[in-house]
């Protein structure tokens, strides 16, 4: 009957000390990020969530089922940070582009409405789009993208990296995360630079936010 107890004793000592632990080891946040386009960002993303091993990030697409312009994103991620009431994201984060979008503005002013409210959501914008981020891993540039006559600003952009760095260059490729992964040290300074001048100058075409929330997310790795 002793050696029982005794061996009971210590299991819940064990149990209480890995509980313990569990408590003082630091819980990484978990981070949602809503992506505007349907295959270029979601798969940058969820390229850098499996290559870096980031359990704590949630990759979400804005798509059919609620429209891909800014309005559109910003809603959507409060609806999906609203219907987690269990395991709360620590931030929203919403990766769109300012491109031509008419209500860019009022999705500004959402977002800071929202966040006035104690809402952890915050906007990742790039001008002209997320293309640029791409651009900047193989040169650092300010020369400004416009659309033209049957080509988008985002077509400019696409059609400067095909032209000057990678022929193949396909938007949709599902490991465009690992393709410009060694080239990322470089990325995050251009776009420093880059978003820096646009400050200082009051010109924002073109520079991205999109350097920032990749930081954030490398601080997630694992060791």
């Amino acid at each position: 009957m002793g050696s029982d107890n005794l061996f009971h004793k210590r299991k819940a000592q064990r149990a209480s000390s890995l509980a313990r632990q569990k408590r003082e080891i630091p819980q990484k946040p978990r981070y949602l990020i809503v992506c505007e386009g349907a295959a270029t960002e979601p798969n940058y993303f969820n390229g850098l969530r499996n290559i870096e091993r980031l359990p704590t990030a949630h990759v979400k697409v804005c798509g059919e089922e609620c429209g891909s312009d800014p309005m559109s994103v910003v809603q959507y991620a409060l609806q999906l940070f609203e219907e987690e009431q269990i395991d709360r994201f620590d931030k929203v984060f919403c990766v769109i582009d300012r491109d031509g979008h008419t209500n860019f503005k009022p999705a500004v002013a959402l977002v800071e409405d929202l966040q006035n409210k104690g809402t952890p959501i915050e906007l990742v914008v790039s001008w002209p789009c997320f293309e640029y981020w791409v651009l900047l891993h193989h040169q650092y540039s300010r020369s400004p993208y416009y659309p033209t006559r049957g080509r988008s600003s985002c077509d400019a952009v696409g059609a400067e990296i095909r032209r000057n760095h990678d022929r193949k260059y396909n938007k949709s490729a599902e490991d465009l995360y690992a393709m410009l992964r060694s080239k990322q040290e470089g990325a995050l300074e251009h776009a420093a630079t880059a978003l820096a001048d646009a400050e200082a100058t009051g010109e924002r075409n073109p520079s991205t936010q999109v350097h920032l929330l990749v930081a954030v997310l490398l601080a997630l790795k694992l060791p």
